[in-house]
This record gives C-alpha cells, structure tokens and sequence, in this order.
C-alpha cells in the first residue's frame, strides 16, 4: 500500500484523495443498488477529503478521517501537514478513481493524480458512524 510522506518537522503521513470517475469491481456481472448507492457515497467522501485536503481545509479534511487516524496524529501536526500540502500539490487534479475493493464497512480505493507523487494505491477506507472515513 503507497502512502505519501512529507517531512515536515514531526508531521507524518499525509493521504490524500481527489476528483474522477469511479469503477467499482465486482465479482457479481452487476452490482446491486446498494452496492452502486455505497460506492457513490465512498466516491463522495474520497473527492470531498481530496478536495479539503488539498485546498488546505484541515478541519474539513481531518473530520473525514477515521477515528484511529485521529487518535495515531495530532490535529496540530496534521493542520501542518495540510497547508504544506496545500502549497505544494494544490493544484494537483485527480485524473482516475477506483473502489478496487468494496466488502461491507471497508474499501480499498486507489485514485491517481497529474502528480504522480501523490497517487494513492490501495488506501483503506471505513464506514464509520454511516460515512466513510480515510484511514491512515
């Protein structure tokens, strides 16, 4: 699983998502309408965090992320992390999304960027509080 890391002082890990179509796969020859209606509220979440992250929105972007992503990186590292971000990649635009795994409360997705840098494989997500969550 790729993660992007910036050094920046003790800040960690910074994850982010974007904009782009989603393929949701499926071993089912069509996915059902709940399955369809998940994925389009994970394809939400992921462009909406891509969107605040990069934007430099920290509190928007850390309230997308999981409740153990919050506990393992402080809101002040992370507020860090972000507009580092923002002044580096923002504006970086995602040219691919992909739900690779989609099984009940977890999702793998993978979304890729005109910054290859920044391209996320595989990046686990979870259905918390009934939405989905990045988790890092």
């Amino acid at each position: 699983m790729k993660r992007i890391f910036i050094a920046i002082a003790t800040c960690g890990v910074i994850v982010v998502a974007g904009c782009g179509g989603v393929a949701v796969s499926s071993s089912a020859a069509s996915p059902s309408p709940r399955a369809v209606s998940t994925a389009a509220q994970l394809e939400f979440a992921v462009r909406a965090y891509s969107a605040a992250f990069l934007d430099g929105h920290a509190k928007a972007a850390w309230m997308l992320r999981s409740k153990a992503s919050q506990q393992g990186e402080s809101y002040a590292q992370f507020y860090v992390v972000v507009k580092q971000a923002q002044a580096i990649y923002g504006d970086a635009t995602m040219t691919s999304l992909k739900v690779v795994r989609l099984a009940g409360r977890h999702a793998l997705v993978t979304y890729r960027y005109d910054v290859g840098d920044i391209d996320q494989v595989r990046q686990p997500w979870v259905l918390e509080s009934g939405r989905w969550r990045v988790k890092n």
